[in-house]
């Protein structure tokens, strides 16, 4: 079939001159996209701020919740929930130490994972500052008095990390970040009276945080603040240091000296803190950690404690390559 110029060009102006159908518009709000349509970053940069959640988990909270922000902490939460659940069950042995010391308040906490390596990270870390000066601050929880003590982990775990969180939600959200069981084991603190101090030494890190952990409380009627916070600080590294277990000789049980009859004076000096050589404040003069608190210092120590990373937990050798398989699901 062929068509002539003449023709062509009279068909293209009828053509022309055709009514089009226009599509029709919808606007939605700006929070409120249809539902499968693209979730606005302002609205996940929202959520993250308010959660601390990753970005593709804000995405999805969204996306599952209609973005809506309230449905979409909720969503968080409970990911959260069935995370800690499923991970619940491995053995969580490495981790860290925290302290935090403020005023007349004390605390020192272990918080445990499953690898070294998460253990390590800066989530991880930060996580157990957060846990430490929740528990520190928050005015609900009864310290012991003037010696050092534990304090309930159930109650640690409903304490305030701000943005109307608890300790057991932001836990909650690193476990469904990091993917491995993260757990808070243990928690000791004090709160001591007027002309005491605390004093704390961290090994294996730092701002606070480490692989071996020690709290010590003095007194001094003689001292001011700053020489028994310095006493107290050298204290807690003499006792990580040098593994001091008891404080004093009437605190070593029997049955420990009755498996080192005949050495006692051996056994005092390796694990009695007032027996050993007070290596840390007097390198050089060889005295005890007994007689340079009670010479010119007149300090007394009223309890200390020791946190090593995973002491007690018995370690189960798993298959690396499961690990990786486990991580991935």
């Amino acid at each position: 079939l062929v068509c002539h110029p003449p023709m062509l060009r009279t068909a293209l102006r009828s053509y022309a001159f055709l009514p089009v159908s226009r599509p029709t518009t919808f606007w939605r709000a700006f929070s409120t996209p249809a539902p499968g349509g693209k979730v606005p970053t302002a609205l996940i940069q929202e959520l993250r701020k308010r959660t601390s959640a990753g970005m593709m988990d804000c995405k999805k909270a969204l996306e599952a919740s209609n973005s809506d922000i309230d449905k979409a902490i909720e969503w968080l939460r409970g990911q959260g929930k069935a995370a800690v659940n499923k991970f619940s069950s491995r053995i969580a042995a490495e981790g860290v130490i925290a302290i935090a010391i403020r005023a007349n308040r004390g605390v020192m906490l272990e918080l445990n994972s499953e690898t070294d390596f998460v253990s390590r990270g800066d989530s991880f870390r930060t996580l157990a500052r957060h846990v430490a000066n929740a528990a520190l601050t928050d005015t609900s929880l009864s310290f012991p008095k003037n010696r050092i003590g534990e304090v309930p982990v159930d109650k640690v775990m409903n304490a305030s990390v701000g943005d109307s969180k608890t300790v057991a939600q932001e836990i909650e959200r690193v476990v469904s970040t990091l993917r491995e069981n993260v757990k808070l084991r243990r928690v000791s603190g004090v709160e001591v009276a007027t002309g005491s101090r605390i004093g704390s030494y961290v090994h294996g890190g730092d701002q606070g945080v480490g692989r071996m952990g020690a709290l010590v409380a003095v007194s001094s009627s003689t001292q001011g603040d700053e020489a028994k916070d310095k006493l107290a600080s050298q204290l807690a590294a003499q006792v990580v240091g040098f593994g001091a277990t008891y404080l004093s000789k009437e605190d070593v049980p029997k049955d420990v000296l009755d498996a080192h009859k005949g050495d006692a004076a051996s056994l005092y000096s390796d694990v009695v803190l007032l027996e050993q050589g007070f290596t840390v404040a007097d390198p050089e003069g060889g005295r005890s950690v007994r007689d340079v608190l009670g010479g010119e210092n007149g300090v007394t120590v009223q309890s200390f404690s020791k946190f090593i990373v995973g002491e007690g937990i018995e370690k189960k050798e798993d298959d690396f390559v499961q690990q990786v398989m486990e991580k991935m699901k």
